[in-house]
């Protein structure tokens, strides 16, 4: 099982910082909020191509259109052995 880790939001007692560190804040909270909306919707991707493909599974499966499925089958095959091979190596 692969653990998934995520990291929340950091606070920050606005009250105690100057208005140069608020500012310097306030970038940093808008630089996360974009890396934070770019990651949400790359993952948003991947779990709608997701989706599809199960769904074209299942409908070929209810069909009973074996070659169907086992079309599907190999082209997720295919795409995991490609992430393997792009993958990086563990050190």
């Amino acid at each position: 099982m692969n653990a998934v880790i995520t990291q929340g939001v950091t606070l920050v007692n606005a009250e105690r910082l100057t208005t140069e560190e608020l500012r310097a804040e306030l970038e940093r909270v808008q630089r996360q909020s974009l890396s934070m909306g770019s990651a949400l919707h790359d993952m948003n991707v991947v779990a709608h191509r997701q989706a599809e493909v199960i769904l074209r599974l299942v409908d070929a499966h209810e069909a009973g259109d074996k070659d169907a499925v086992e079309r599907e089958l190999q082209r997720l095959s295919d795409w995991r052995q490609a992430q393997r091979k792009d993958a990086p190596k563990p050190n």
